[in-house]
């Protein structure tokens, strides 16, 4: 039970990371700029599932709890990191814009 929730939880931050990643080099491809605390919770997000890897063996529920509500702070905290939803757009090109991103 534990494998699966973990599993689960880290295959969601993939897809999250990745799009926080998309945004994040989009933005600073157009602005040449930002800002260090963004950055440094886009980087603890990348981190956690490496984290839970690491210390898998030390796992807790307890953990886990803990884990959860630091993801939940971490989501829209910053307009890089999108929220946790069941499809998550990360296409390159904006449908809905005229606008297009540049990676």
């Amino acid at each position: 039970m534990k494998e699966d929730i973990i599993g689960k939880l880290n295959a969601n931050n993939h897809i999250i990371a990745d799009e926080a990643l998309r945004r994040y080099f989009v933005t600073l491809s157009q602005y040449g700029y930002y800002d260090y605390q963004s950055v440094y919770r886009i980087l603890a997000l990348l981190m956690i599932p490496e984290f839970r890897e690491e210390f898998a063996c030390f796992w807790t529920p307890e953990d886990e709890s803990i884990m959860q509500r630091v993801l939940n702070c971490l989501y829209c905290s910053v307009c890089a990191i999108p929220s946790p939803t069941p499809v998550v757009e990360t296409e390159i090109h904006c449908k809905t814009s005229n606008r297009r991103d540049y990676v």
